[in-house]
């Protein structure tokens, strides 16, 4: 991927040039800042363009290493996949600074855009000349513009209809008397989806190690990872419940204390996209992907001990060791972003795949920076994730299902 360096020349004051202020929409592939006037020092362009990305300076700001601006908006850049970084008002920037942005649209292949406004200062157009730049392409950009105004950010959290308590052995066909068509249509998909998994899982246990009471908890947890809300939680354990039992296994659920749990947990906050919206107003890439990983029931313990190459490429997927085995964990939707920025960071910084993905130059981040990480949201950003329940270690099988209210015990 190569970049190409377009200039654009506007009347001052137009309705196009505050339309454009507008357009910065990471989502899209188009970031957009104003270059300050007599700007003295390069990070307040590197300010202008995160904020553009949806960072706040003003959130875990105390004490910040300025000179990590450079690498930290290469690595979001990357991350959220711009293609198109524009600087409006470039008529103020100078020689120095411009070869600093076009240097960061070399390195990660964007098509940087400079916008200027008449009249022109000779000393921009002198510095212009220096570089291969495409003038005017004014209606391409214009059609990116509209792009991205045009994409929608609203989210509307989907309803998962109430359940009844029934246990499992007639819970659907309870489902099925007290629901609607369609409520009972959506919460049979998910029962379906949850006992076919399982059942799939016991199937290979008993044609290799064999199932144990640690490995039904496993594939409960695993399917609780998958849920938004207490519902549908209640709906997944009655179907591992149904796959256990066939396969020669009593699985007891409490629901009052699975749901207060859930609540805890803030499942709900998992799963909404507004949550790693709003993770977004941090900087340094490590606290979303703390966030994350935090979010898929991991201790301190098991997150410091995560490698780069343990993230897929998409920042999707994650293999982590857990209780002996290495398991496959799937990362939430919009979690994503951050595990990839956080990749892409720790590569600038020099690691190699095989270094602990929360590490800097000095050394493996200490546990209380990721818990502080992990915290700080809920009173920051107003991000309800894990305040009160993250553990120091791992729970084993027995104390996470006691928190849970699961009891396993073989027929």
């Amino acid at each position: 991927m190569s970049a190409q360096l377009h200039s654009v020349v506007v009347h001052p004051d137009t309705e196009s040039a505050r339309r454009l202020r507008r357009a910065s929409n990471p989502d899209a592939g188009i970031v957009v800042a104003a270059v300050p006037p007599d700007m003295r020092r390069s990070y307040e362009l590197t300010w202008e363009l995160l904020v553009g990305m949806g960072k706040m300076p003003d959130v875990a700001g105390a004490g910040r290493r300025e000179d990590l601006n450079w690498e930290v908006l290469a690595a979001w850049i990357g991350a959220h996949r711009i293609e198109h970084l524009v600087l409006v008002d470039t008529q103020w920037i100078g020689p120095k600074f411009l070869g600093d942005i076009v240097g960061l649209a070399a390195v990660t292949g964007v098509d940087l855009w400079l916008v200027a406004q008449q009249p022109l200062d000779d000393g921009y157009v002198v510095a212009l000349s220096g570089w291969p730049v495409i003038e005017g392409p004014a209606d391409e950009l214009a059609r990116l513009v509209a792009a991205a105004l045009q994409m929608s950010e609203t989210y509307v959290v989907p309803d998962f209809p109430a359940v009844p308590a029934d246990n499992y052995p007639t819970f659907r066909a309870e489902a099925r008397r007290v629901l609607s068509g369609s409520e009972f249509d959506q919460v049979d998909a998910t029962y379906r989806a949850a006992f076919s998994a399982a059942a799939a899982s016991f199937a290979q246990l008993v044609e290799g190690p064999g199932i144990t009471e640690d490995r039904v908890l496993y594939e409960i947890r695993h399917q609780l990872h998958r849920c938004g809300t207490a519902e549908e939680m209640v709906v997944c354990v009655r179907g591992c419940q149904a796959a256990a039992h066939r396969a020669g296994w009593l699985v007891s659920a409490v629901l009052p204390r699975l749901v207060v749990t859930s609540e805890m947990a803030s499942r709900a906050a998992v799963h909404a996209p507004s949550t790693w919206k709003r993770l977004r107003a941090y900087r340094e890439p490590y606290r979303g992907a703390a966030c994350a990983l935090a979010a898929l029931d991991l201790s301190i313990q098991t997150i410091s001990g995560v490698r780069i190459a343990d993230v897929s490429g998409s920042g999707q997927e994650l293999e982590v060791p857990m209780a002996g085995e290495l398991v496959h964990l799937e990362v939430p939707a919009g979690a994503d972003l951050y595990l990839r920025a956080q990749v892409a960071h720790r590569l600038i910084q020099g690691a190699v795949p095989d270094e602990l993905l929360f590490a800097t130059e000095e050394g493996p981040m200490a546990s209380k920076h990721l818990a502080d990480a992990i915290r700080a949201p809920i009173t920051e950003v107003g991000v309800p994730l894990y305040s009160q329940t993250l553990e120091r270690v791992e729970l084993d099988a027995k104390r996470w299902a006691l928190r849970w209210g699961l009891s396993v015990q073989e027929l």
